[in-house]
């Protein structure tokens, strides 16, 4: 059996005695952790609230909140630096785009190309200059 699995029974197991007994904080407290351990920080940090006034003054409750906080800090910081990567790759790929489309859109000259049709030269024999392109 999966680690995953082990959390969803867990939670199945801590949700039917928290049905029979609202009042069993272990069960709280264990839920709280496979949701943590799931990374559902909201759910944990709403059965710590749900655990009631009691929990607030245990130790492990006050670490479990500690806890979860810390975590959704984290997860929210990593999607707004995952979203600042997905941002950055789109505008560099939106550079990259344009400057295509400039280099690929401007006519293909060469120096040679240059060179060899708009440098005037002497006509024969006439001594009036003309470009190459006229010859």
């Amino acid at each position: 059996m999966g680690r995953l699995e082990n959390y969803g029974s867990v939670l199945r197991d801590c949700a039917a005695v928290i049905t029979a007994n609202p009042r069993a904080s272990k069960a709280y407290y264990r839920a709280g952790l496979a949701l943590l351990s799931l990374e559902r920080v909201d759910e944990a940090l709403d059965v710590v609230v749900r655990a009631g006034e009691g929990a607030t003054d245990d130790a492990g409750f006050r670490t479990l909140r500690a806890r979860a906080e810390k975590k959704r800090e984290e997860l929210r910081r990593k999607e707004k630096e995952r979203r600042e990567r997905v941002r950055h790759a789109a505008e560099e790929k939106r550079r990259m785009d344009a400057a295509l489309a400039v280099r690929y859109s401007l006519p293909h000259m060469t120096l040679a190309h240059d060179l060899t049709h708009h440098i005037p030269v002497a006509a024969a024999g006439t001594g009036v200059n003309r470009d190459r392109s006229e010859i």
